[in-house]
């Protein structure tokens, strides 16, 4: 009686997770001996012949035509199912040959083992934590969402802990935990970072002229602030809250996560609205104010003709015929 040979090593086998997994046994002069897969780690036999062991309803045994390849096949592969197979021979000894399915899952993030999003004081030092599981086990990079480096001029940093130290304002917003291992599709997670501290303002120009009777003129402040905050304008000499109405408009503008673009338009120039304006930020932090002075230009006639009206700076370069004054007013 000649004796079964295998015709070739099994080759192992890589599978994405959810998909049909093939293992292929080929014997040469089986006779009438019989094949057995089994599963190494438990000992388990699946199949027999032409016969399932297992109650498993997702494995198969598919004998080919050919008389000589056996095939176990594995439906809807589950990460579990990563091991050593047994292609076996019921031989006195017993013979055999194995191959390893390996089963790839792609990556998903560990929200219980993540951190959430963080506020911290400016100065400060903060960890942001990201854990995710796949096989083969994946890859953390970092980075902002809007495209800025994290820190130390790095768009991009690895690992699954991000230090961040002595915090500035610069560094609030959205940070990417992104894992990836070859297996698509790749995830992320989302983390929002909010640096507090109090206000501060700035006034574009502290000193503003105008005519009687002219129209939309506008100061203007720019206030960066966190937590967000209550912005407002006051005649400065008064204390007296400028509120929107036929004579003013106020106008915000947020430019990006904590600074804030504050305008106050006065949309027919009075001789009262003549007077120095406070611009004031206020967040649970503190409050900030500048001072913004709108003074009026005094046009001079001289016989009889309104001249142009020139600044100092234009008298000491020249342009002014020493005959033109500036004449300016405010209060408060």
């Amino acid at each position: 009686m000649q004796v079964p040979t295998f015709a070739k090593e099994i080759e192992n086998a890589t599978v994405p997770v959810g998909r049909e997994a093939t293992l292929s046994c080929v014997i040469y002069n089986l006779g009438n001996f019989k094949v057995a897969w089994v599963r190494v780690d438990t000992q388990t036999i699946l199949t027999i012949d032409d016969m399932v062991i297992t109650r498993s309803q997702r494995i198969s045994v598919r004998h080919m035509t050919d008389a000589s390849t056996w095939q176990l096949i594995i439906r809807e592969v589950q990460s579990s199912d990563a091991g050593l197979y047994m292609c076996q021979l019921n031989t006195e000894p017993m013979t055999s040959h194995t191959a390893y399915l390996s089963v790839t899952v792609p990556p998903d993030i560990v929200d219980s083992e993540s951190s959430g999003d963080v506020m911290v004081t400016e100065g400060q030092n903060t960890t942001l934590r990201c854990s995710a599981t796949g096989h083969p086990l994946p890859v953390i990079t970092w980075r902002r969402e809007d495209g800025r480096p994290i820190q130390n001029h790095a768009v991009t940093v690895e690992g699954s802990v991000l230090h961040l130290t002595r915090i500035p304002r610069q560094n609030i917003g959205a940070y990417l935990c992104i894992a990836s291992n070859g297996v698509p599709p790749s995830v992320s997670k989302r983390f929002m970072l909010r640096v507090q501290f109090p206000p501060s303002v700035t006034a574009t120009n502290q000193l503003v002229g105008a005519r009687q009777g002219d129209i939309n003129i506008t100061l203007e402040c720019h206030c960066e602030s966190f937590p967000k905050p209550v912005v407002y304008w006051l005649r400065h000499s008064t204390g007296d809250v400028v509120v929107n109405g036929v004579k003013h408009r106020e106008e915000k503008r947020e430019t990006n996560h904590y600074k804030v673009s504050m305008q106050l338009v006065f949309l027919h120039l009075e001789r009262e609205d003549f007077m120095a304006y406070q611009c004031v930020c206020r967040n649970t932090l503190g409050i900030a104010d500048s001072v913004v002075r709108l003074y009026q230009i005094h046009p001079v006639a001289d016989d009889g003709d309104m001249n142009e009206v020139y600044s100092e700076a234009d008298q000491q370069d020249g342009r002014g015929t020493g005959k033109e004054q500036l004449s300016s007013t405010w209060d408060g």
